[in-house]
């Protein structure tokens, strides 16, 4: 039989280290943020039909946001496939492509697209 003994004065240094009063900041900046991009999200999106395109940058950002993650990171793909997946969610295809390459979420070369990692990509207030 085994018995473990918690080091106390080790737990609070560590609560301390990771509990900063910046910290819990950032964490609730972050829940407010999902909160934010869900109810964005719920507002443009009728089961997974886009209602319209935001015409506010942030919301529209979110909305690009949902879209591009529909397709894989590291895949191309044809112009027509690209077409035929964002169908699914609006009619518009031109404009979203036109979106994801504009906001560097997408590159296209040679009637071929891909996903760019979303660390590449421009966010709204770039766009201005």
């Amino acid at each position: 039989m085994h018995f473990y003994k918690l080091n106390q004065a080790a737990l609070q240094s560590m609560s301390k280290a990771l509990f900063t009063p910046e910290q819990m900041a950032d964490l609730a900046e972050d829940v407010d943020t999902n909160a934010w991009e869900a109810k964005i999200l719920r507002s443009y999106f009728e089961a997974e039909s886009l209602r319209e395109l935001p015409a506010s940058r942030k919301k529209r950002w979110v909305v690009l946001k949902w879209l591009v993650n529909q397709f894989e990171q590291d895949r191309r793909y044809k112009e027509s496939e690209v077409n035929q997946i964002l169908k699914q969610f609006y009619p518009d295809v031109a404009t979203l492509r036109r979106e994801f390459i504009g906001y560097n979420m997408m590159q296209r070369q040679q009637g071929e697209y891909w996903r760019m990692p979303e660390m590449a990509w421009r966010t709204e207030a770039e766009q201005n």
